[in-house]
């Protein structure tokens, strides 16, 4: 029997799906996506669906990780900044 959801949560989990750019988090998106389709009464089989596609990477393209290091060798990024502050930069008690 399909789960009955208030028109409230029935308008958020749209909005959760509806608009990508407010930055959630895809799993946050993939159960709005389930609920709602639960709520229809449909079966989502998620081994039949295959990988989310901002978990696909293009073949022949450099991992994340390399073109961050990549990038960050670049700019002259090859470790943190130091967590010391330097006097005259707010962090002196005097």
């Amino acid at each position: 029997m399909p789960e009955t959801l208030t028109p409230d949560t029935r308008r958020a989990l749209t909005g959760v799906i509806a608009n990508p750019d407010l930055g959630f988090h895809p799993a946050t998106t993939q159960n709005a996506w389930i609920m709602l389709k639960e709520a229809r009464g449909q079966t989502v089989d998620l081994d039949r669906i295959g990988d989310p596609r901002h978990m696909i990477e293009r073949e022949g393209t450099m991992s994340l990780t390399a073109r961050i290091l990549a990038r960050a060798s670049a700019i002259g990024r090859t470790r943190p900044d130091p967590l010391i502050l330097r006097p005259g930069t707010g962090g002196d008690a005097a």
